[in-house]
């Protein structure tokens, strides 16, 4: 194999390897939404994207840097597509990488940097928000954090024939164990974008899969 040849198969490596982070991680994250990448904690707003730096979470006498980036542009489809992508360029950096890459003016973005007091930022070990909103209505939300979870499932209540009322019926689900509730977030933490689309059958399909004992009412 030439000079040539190894440079663009290892450019190749590193696209498909983007892609795949992308899908994995980057459509899930809306807006209210957040995740870790590992050595970053990213939470989505309307208008902007925070990543924090991880480093010194929960250590006191020590600071954590925060980055606020904004898309620079009023309109909501642009400012959205702007910020996933930026979501989607940083998941395997760490916070100085990532700095540098969201600041470069080929971006289009504003990033404004402060510091916070170690102590006052949760550590890694964190809770995953999710939540998809589908055409009949449903609404199925998922809080998970490594011993636990939450499960909403909320229908509008309707009858035959009938417009909906508009009403919403609730179900919750929760692990049975707190075994239960670490295998869902050790599966969770891997399939991000997976978990965000996923209906309530889907949900209990898996947790069959897994193993996962569960309560509901």
């Amino acid at each position: 194999m030439t000079k040539s040849q190894r440079r663009r198969s290892r450019s190749s490596r590193r696209s498909r390897g983007s892609r795949r982070s992308g899908r994995r991680y980057g459509n899930a994250l809306g807006v209210g939404q957040s995740f870790l990448t590992g050595h970053l904690k990213l939470h989505r707003f309307s208008d902007s994207l925070r990543v924090t730096d991880l480093t010194n979470a929960g250590k006191r006498g020590k600071k954590v840097r925060e980055m606020t980036v904004l898309s620079g542009t009023m309109d909501s489809a642009r400012t959205d597509a702007l910020l996933r992508r930026a979501a989607e360029h940083i998941l395997d950096m760490d916070y100085d990488k990532a700095k540098a890459a969201l600041t470069s003016p080929s971006k289009n973005l504003q990033v404004h940097e402060r510091q916070l007091r170690g102590i006052d930022v949760e550590p890694g070990a964190t809770t995953y928000k999710l939540s998809k909103t589908f055409p009949n209505g449903t609404i199925v939300s998922i809080e998970a954090s490594p011993h636990n979870f939450l499960i909403r499932h909320s229908a509008v209540i309707s009858a035959p024939g009938k417009v909906a009322h508009g009403f919403r019926q609730d179900t919750l689900y929760w692990p049975r164990r707190k075994k239960d509730g670490q295998i869902f977030y050790d599966w969770i933490k891997t399939h991000l974008h997976a978990a965000g689309q996923m209906s309530i059958l889907d949900l209990v399909h898996l947790w069959n899969e897994l193993g996962v004992q569960y309560e509901s009412h």
